[in-house]
């Protein structure tokens, strides 16, 4: 056991983890948070009656066949916990009371935006084309990795880019 010992700043998600992979590895550890509790982003409050859950988009790559779902168990993250694959990720209302769901259907998600904004409709259709493209990323898994995770970036750049220039066309200087 070494006596050597790290200071970090934040009991985020991120903090805590490098609390935990140094404990691991024998350095003694302090974490400074400025909060009444851990969490960062991962965190929930009520107020009035009503849950806020400002952590659930930040749990990515929790569910069961998640490649990076090995740091959450291997940190003790969902103990005694149930994860689940939503289909629906975000919902989003207007100030008219149009809704877009974010499902993980893409061909849903282009028929409801192709009904929100049918003038969008080449901008939409590459968002959905890219998407497709990118749905074989992971990008938690490419930040764990040496080298070879992280090319893996590579293949999917031109996606990316075809994206953002139809989008820039589409828009010009209002995106």
């Amino acid at each position: 056991m070494t006596r050597d010992s790290i200071i970090i700043i934040g009991a985020g998600i991120g903090g805590l983890s490098t609390g935990c992979y140094a404990r691991m590895n024998g350095y003694r550890t302090t974490i400074f948070e400025m909060h009444k509790r851990p969490g960062g982003c991962c965190t929930s409050w009520t107020r009035k009656g009503y849950t806020f859950d400002f952590c659930i988009h930040n749990l990515s790559a929790s569910s069961e066949s998640s490649k990076t779902r090995m740091v959450w168990d291997e940190l003790g993250a969902f103990r005694d916990a149930r994860t689940f694959g939503f289909k629906e990720s975000v919902q989003v209302e207007d100030e008219r009371g149009r809704v877009l769901r974010m499902v993980t259907d893409l061909e849903s998600l282009k028929e409801q935006m192709h009904s929100l904004a049918p003038d969008d409709a080449i901008a939409i259709d590459e968002y959905i084309k890219g998407v497709g493209k990118m749905r074989g990323f992971d990008m938690f898994t490419m930040m764990l990795g040496g080298i070879g995770p992280k090319l893996s970036i590579l293949r999917y750049l031109p996606s990316l880019n075809k994206w953002g220039k139809v989008t820039m066309q589409q828009y010009g200087e209002r995106f």
